[in-house]
């Protein structure tokens, strides 16, 4: 997976496909899926939160298979991932106001 985010594959910002998904694309059981995601979280390239699909925080210039570099290994900063974590629900607060939004407009049409 360090491949495929150093790859662009899976784009930062983007959540992650399920633990389901990944397992079957890598061919690995959940709970393998899962100490990966972990690996992922500590070295700063994903985070995610209970209930949310993980998101890739940052993408790694180059990543040799097994590596990790410097700045990967300390990870994002956690303001960083107190600004992200709010960001993310700054979207869904968005999306559920311009859904209220698009109700409201529909009802007026009607009128």
């Amino acid at each position: 997976m360090r491949e495929d985010i150093a790859a662009g594959r899976f784009a930062v910002g983007e959540p992650l496909p399920s633990i389901a998904k990944l397992g079957k694309r890598f061919g690995a059981a959940g709970a393998t899926v899962e100490r990966a995601l972990s690996v992922l979280r500590e070295e700063g390239l994903i985070m995610s939160r209970q209930g949310t699909p993980s998101i890739v925080t940052e993408r790694p210039e180059h990543v040799e298979p097994g590596e990790q570099t410097e700045d990967e290994a300390e990870g994002p900063s956690e303001e960083f991932a107190l600004l992200w974590a709010q960001l993310q629900e700054i979207r869904e607060h968005l999306r559920r106001q311009s859904a209220r939004l698009d109700e409201i407009d529909e009802r007026t049409r009607n009128l």
